[in-house]
């Protein structure tokens, strides 16, 4: 990324400190509105009476994480902030085609944020702390701390676990076995890695509950993001230079985050499964997420 992106405005800058976050977010939201894709934006200033604000345009089909990931911000830049499209579907209203979004959010060097959500014609500003990969990346190019990974490693596992089933039961040639027995399916969890003649030892539902909470007991999120290609995801492990430049938070939010949410798996394999698997499937995912 570089640090002189155009174009370049300069503004004017008045009144209190704690108003000058949200004055340049909505800058930045009246500024792009006709932008038809992501923009990275950074702050120079205040040097009284002005600042200076960079705005840089990315196609909608490239993720910001595809260009930030790794980088920080000079020292000269007061703040950093991305404005984000997306679209938003009606869950009240189904039949409905999806809202098109944008998302400013700005973040300063002591921590600071300020956002605005703009949702077809209206504008808001959502209340409380943003969380995300959109507030992740800001503060990571800042050299700021992310909020805090989850206690444990389990949803992790519980994720590649559960995905590793659907993708077995994809497969025709592997559905057959993966339906003859739970040791069939509790032998894809990560926290399994005995031979194919031993998979009687996890007959019982208990002996993957607790194999997996062994399994994450000892891997924490430093762990993994230090040999982060122990981590298989959908789209590739995260290169090691990155996890470096993340950190345990972001890292947490960024792979669990890569696969499928949980509940959605879970109910999809309750159904694919049948009886008695797939309430057996549910009562141990379950179990791994206290």
């Amino acid at each position: 990324m570089r640090s002189t992106s155009p174009p370049t405005r300069r503004l004017r800058h008045r009144g209190p400190r704690h108003g000058f976050l949200p004055a340049v977010a909505g800058i930045v939201d009246q500024a792009t509105i006709e932008d038809p894709g992501h923009v990275l934006v950074h702050v120079v200033g205040p040097p009284h009476p002005e600042i200076v604000l960079g705005l840089r345009s990315l196609d909608l089909r490239v993720h910001p994480f595809q260009v930030l990931a790794g980088f920080t911000a000079p020292d000269e830049w007061s703040a950093f902030g991305i404005r984000a499209r997306g679209q938003a579907r009606h869950l009240d209203q189904p039949e409905r085609d999806p809202s098109a979004t944008a998302m400013t959010f700005l973040l300063d060097r002591a921590g600071g944020e300020a956002s605005v959500l703009r949702l077809d014609d209206e504008v808001s500003d959502p209340p409380g702390p943003i969380e995300g990969t959109i507030p992740d990346l800001c503060r990571r190019v800042l050299g700021l701390p992310t909020a805090a990974a989850p206690t444990s490693t389990t949803l992790l596992w519980t994720a590649i676990w559960l995905d590793r089933v659907l993708e077995a039961w994809g497969q025709p040639s592997q559905r057959r076995v993966l339906t003859s027995c739970w040791s069939q399916v509790a032998r894809l969890h990560p926290a399994v890695a005995v031979p194919a003649t031993d998979l009687q030892a996890f007959a019982d539902p208990a002996a993957l509950i607790a194999a997996a909470r062994a399994q994450a007991a000892d891997t924490s999120w430093a762990d993994l993001r230090r040999t982060s290609s122990r981590v298989a995801l959908p789209d590739g492990a995260v290169e090691p230079d990155v996890a470096a430049w993340m950190d345990d938070g972001f890292f947490a939010r960024w792979t669990i985050g890569a696969f499928p949410s949980a509940a959605t798996m879970v109910t999809d394999l309750c159904g694919l499964l049948g009886d008695p698997l797939g309430p057996v499937l549910v009562e141990v995912a379950l179990a791994l997420r206290e």
